[in-house]
C-alpha cells in the first residue's frame, strides 16, 4: 500500500467523459487503498434478499485520504460502466426534479424500503435541494402539512444573477440535527458553484462514496443540476468536481468481478445539451405516473404513450424510456417494442439493450448502425 504522506497532486483523478473518471477510479482505490473489515454501511448482507441486515462487518478497499476527481466535460455524464440500470438515474432524477420523497424510485426496488420511517426517507436529494426544511420540525417524515421550505437551487440562480464572481453560492444537504447519528443520511454533503471565465462549475464534497454502486449516479445526476443552473442563467458548463472524503469498493463486488467491467464510452448514444430547451414538465409527469404505476397488464398503454406525445421533445424520450422499462420489468414485451421506435433520440438505446434479453430481434427497431454493431458485440 501506499505511504499516506503523499503529494496531494498525487489524489486528483481527470478524465473527459463519466466513463473515463469511474473507470480511473475504480483503478485508484484498488491500488491505493487500504484493505480492511468495516462495520455498517447501506448494501444489504444479502443483497437478493432486501430485508437481509446492512449493518455488519464487511471488507473492502478504502481510500486513506481525499482524492479529487474532475469531469471536464459535464455534457458527458453517462457512463455504463456500472451495472447499475440506466433507468435507476433517470427515475431517481425525476424525482428529484419534482422534490419526491420518497419518490417513483420506491415503486421500482424493494430494497430502499428498509430505510422508510412512517412512510418517508430521513432524505431525499431533490427534497433537500429544493424544499430544504426551516427548522427540525419541518424535517422528512415529519413535514406532511408543512406550508414553507427553502428551495435552495432558486436561492442560487437568484444569487449568482446578482454577483456572478461569488465565491459564497454554497448548497447544503446535510440537516446535523438529523442526518448526525441516523444510519440513513446523505453521502454528498455540501456543493459550492462558482461562475469562473463565464462558465458554470461545481464543486461536491463526499462524505462517503461507494465507488462501483453510486458514482455513476452521483454524477448523472448533479450535472442534471448544473446544467439546469446554467441554462438559467445563460452561462456555459465548467468542471465537475467531486472533492471525495473516503472512496471504496466492498469486497463482495471485487469478488464477483464487478470492478473488472470494460464498457465503451456511451456518449455517442447520450447527448443531453438539449435537456433544458424547454422546463421540466413536472405536472404532466405527474399525470402520467399516477396511470403508468396502476398500469400492471398494460391496458392503458395507448394512452399513457399518447400522454407521452404532448411532452417537449427531450422529455417525451425520457419519458417513454421510463415507460417501456416499467413494462418491460412486468415482461410486456410486445408494448415496449411498440414503444421503442416512438423514442427519436439517444435513449432508445437502453431500452432495447435491456429488451434484448428477452427478444433478440428488438435490436432491429433501431435506426442506428452503432448501436446494433455494440449490442452484437457485447452480447
Amino acid at each position: 500500500m501506499r505511504n499516506t504522506s503523499i503529494d496531494m497532486r498525487d489524489n486528483m483523478i481527470i478524465g473527459n467523459t463519466a466513463t473515463e473518471v469511474v473507470k480511473k477510479t475504480i483503478e485508484f482505490v484498488l491500488k491505493n487503498g487500504t484493505k480492511r473489515k468495516i462495520f455498517g454501511g447501506t448494501i444489504p448482507k444479502n443483497i437478493s434478499d432486501p430485508k437481509s441486515p446492512n449493518d455488519f462487518y464487511r471488507g473492502m478497499v478504502e481510500m486513506d485520504y481525499p482524492i479529487t476527481v474532475v469531469l471536464t466535460n459535464p455534457l458527458k455524464n453517462w457512463s455504463d460502466y456500472s451495472r447499475q440500470s440506466t433507468f435507476i438515474s433517470l427515475r431517481e432524477q425525476e424525482d428529484h426534479y419534482q422534490h419526491y420523497n420518497p419518490g417513483h424510485v420506491i415503486k421500482y426496488s424493494k430494497l430502499y424500503n428498509r430505510w422508510l420511517v412512517d412512510g418517508y426517507f430521513n432524505y431525499t436529494y431533490g427534497e433537500r435541494l429544493c424544499a430544504y426544511p426551516y427548522n427540525i420540525n419541518e424535517i422528512s417524515g415529519i413535514h406532511k402539512g408543512r406550508t414553507s421550505d427553502f428551495n435552495q437551487i432558486e436561492r442560487v440562480i437568484k444569487l449568482l444573477r446578482k454577483n456572478p464572481t461569488s465565491r459564497k453560492i454554497c448548497i447544503s444537504v446535510w440537516f446535523p440535527t438529523v442526518d448526525l447519528g441516523n444510519n440513513y443520511c446523505p453521502c454528498n454533503a455540501f456543493f459550492q458553484l462558482r461562475i469562473i471565465d463565464n462558465k458554470l462549475s461545481w464543486t461536491t464534497v463526499v462524505r462517503s462514496l461507494d465507488v462501483l454502486r453510486g458514482f455513476t449516479e452521483n454524477i448523472f445526476m448533479f450535472t442534471h443540476w448544473m446544467q439546469y443552473i446554467a441554462s438559467r442563467l445563460g452561462v456555459e458548463l465548467g468542471s465537475y468536481k467531486s472533492s471525495v472524503l473516503n472512496a471504496h469498493i466492498y469486497k463482495d463486488q471485487i469478488d464477483t468481478g464487478y470492478h473488472k467491467q470494460n464498457m465503451p464510452d456511451p456518449y455517442d448514444y447520450y447527448k443531453p445539451q438539449h435537456a433544458f430547451d424547454k422546463p421540466f414538465p413536472s405536472d404532466e409527469m405527474k399525470d402520467i405516473d399516477e396511470l403508468l404505476f396502476k398500469d400492471y397488464d398494460g391496458k392503458d398503454s395507448r394512452k399513457i404513450q399518447f400522454l407521452c406525445e404532448s411532452l417537449p421533445e427531450y422529455w417525451k424520450n425520457w419519458k417513454l424510456a421510463l415507460v417501456a422499462d416499467w413494462y418491460r420489468q412486468r415482461h410486456l414485451i410486445p408494448i415496449v417494442m411498440s414503444i421503442i421506435p416512438q423514442i427519436t433520440n439517444e435513449f432508445a438505446f437502453p431500452v432495447a439493450r435491456y429488451t434484448k434479453k428477452f427478444n433478440p430481434d428488438v435490436i432491429d427497431l433501431l435506426p442506428w448502425d452503432k448501436q446494433r454493431e455494440y449490442l452484437k458485440e457485447h452480447d
